[in-house]
């Protein structure tokens, strides 16, 4: 039975620190700071305490008793969110780190499946599937910091959405511990299961709100025994639809990824990263880096494909990169294209989708519709195979922020596309959110949210006020 009797915050607390012992909680300001600011560092929320639980067991407990008291939780894996997701912004809470939750409890290359705690790191997944020849297909930037239950609860796309999809076409099972400590063990590792609703779903992309995420089912793929990159230069970004068209037929789908690289990236990466030099000394305004695997050597393929394509006159050069060393290098320049790292002044920045065929006219319309403001400039990168594009814009007067967000804002919405594709809504985007979603939807979401977690403890702020 769980305990419903209620408790003050301070009882709560420390009835918190019994069950997690001294190693499994912080509370002195100076060493919750880490936990409590958000990746950008333009967050810092208050945090009556990290719990830092070894178990699930101990997750679930400290989640009864936030329960009991009323007390927010703010569920953190790698605290790498863009959307301020992962820390108490709106008021104090309990912030519930699970990082110490680091197992990978099952692995099977027949079953083609990996069960593992949600504090495993990406990378740390990634290399378990490698060590017995799979390959688990999600991939970020940030995979070294971010962990499992932080994409799951993202449903975090990146690099290699188009081909193996999100993290929602990836994930077969969850285990949750729902608002009130009782623990879901959905670890299921089927591949079809039509018995009713498919619960896990709610709780992939919920960002913390509905449950928090302690064990993951993740799909392994065939480990692709040869790949390849190269890097063209676009004729014009009006062409990029033929260009993925050529892509991917004539490489009968053998492509993982196909990246969006803007002139600004290309100039001012060469200049600030280490490591990185221009792949092309052919000028144009776009780039496309291009990432080809299979079972076979992939070189011949590359080069067909970028033959076909500048035959069909969507490129005008491109360079297939000789060694791992040139392609290492490739992605690190596509890995480093956050403006913050590259670029200062005021940003407005927007996580935009649109359907595939809309991407060019997108950026086209976007880059005209700024020359209203003096100064400002589009710096747009992103997944050409999803549509995703990260749109940033600079260099305009500060003043006028609010009215470039507006615009940016409606602009996606005229191509029938979304201000959130993969970076999450978090306590940043609520205002966008809001305006995104129908009153129907509003209304189905809260009614869920209000169900599950009538308390409104987990992670308050994200989504709704």
């Amino acid at each position: 039975m769980i305990d419903t009797h209620p408790l003050s915050v301070d009882a709560a607390c420390d009835a918190m620190t019994s069950v997690l012992g001294p190693q499994g909680w912080l509370r002195a300001p100076e060493d919750t700071l880490p936990y409590r600011r958000d990746w950008n560092g333009g967050i810092t929320g208050e945090a009556l305490l990290v719990a830092r639980p070894g178990t699930v067991e101990e997750v679930a407990a400290i989640v009864g008793l936030a329960a009991r008291a009323g007390l927010p939780i703010v569920p953190q894996g790698g605290n790498t969110s863009v959307s301020a997701g992962g820390v108490p912004a709106d008021r104090p809470a309990i912030v519930l780190s699970l990082k110490r939750l680091n197992r990978i409890r099952d692995i099977s290359a027949s079953g083609y499946s990996l069960i593992a705690d949600a504090g495993v790191t990406l990378q740390d997944a990634q290399e378990a599937a490698a060590g017995i020849d799979r390959l688990l297909a999600l991939d970020l930037g940030a995979r070294g910091t971010c962990t499992l239950g932080g994409c799951v609860a993202t449903n975090a796309g990146g690099l290699n959405t188009l081909r193996y999809g999100n993290a929602r076409e990836q994930v077969l099972g969850l285990e949750v511990v729902l608002p009130d400590g009782t623990i879901w063990d959905g670890l299921r590792r089927l591949r079809k299961d039509n018995t009713g609703y498919d619960l896990k779903q709610m709780f992939i992309g919920s960002e913390g709100t509905l449950g928090i995420v302690t064990g993951v089912v993740m799909k392994l793929e065939p480990r692709p025994l040869h790949h390849v990159s190269a890097f063209a230069s676009l004729s014009s970004l009006d062409r990029l639809p033929e260009l993925l068209e050529i892509i991917r037929k004539r490489s009968d789908d053998r492509v993982d990824a196909i990246e969006l690289c803007p002139k600004a990236l290309v100039e001012a990466a060469s200049r600030k990263i280490e490591g990185v030099r221009r792949p092309l000394s052919t000028r144009a305004d776009y780039y496309v880096l291009v990432r080809f695997s299979g079972g076979e050597p992939m070189d011949r393929l590359a080069l067909e494909v970028l033959e076909a394509t500048a035959e069909a006159g969507a490129i005008t050069d491109a360079v297939v990169a000789q060694s791992g060393q040139q392609e290492a290098m490739l992605w690190s320049l596509r890995e480093h294209a956050l403006p913050r790292l590259l670029f200062d002044g005021p940003m407005v920045k927007c996580d935009a989708a649109v359907p595939i065929e809309h991407t060019a006219g997108m950026i086209m319309r976007l880059s005209e519709g700024l020359s209203d403001w003096d100064g400002a400039w589009l710096y747009s990168v992103g997944h050409v195979g999803d549509g995703n594009q990260h749109v940033t814009v600079l260099g305009f007067d500060e003043r006028d922020a609010a009215d470039i967000s507006a615009f940016v804002e409606e602009t996606v919405w005229s191509f029938d596309g979304t201000i959130s594709a993969e970076h999450g809504i978090g306590h940043l985007h609520r205002r966008r959110f809001e305006r995104q979603k129908s009153p129907v939807e509003l209304k189905l979401m809260k009614r869920l949210k209000s169900e599950l977690d009538p308390g409104n403890i987990m992670n308050p702020g994200v989504f709704f006020d």
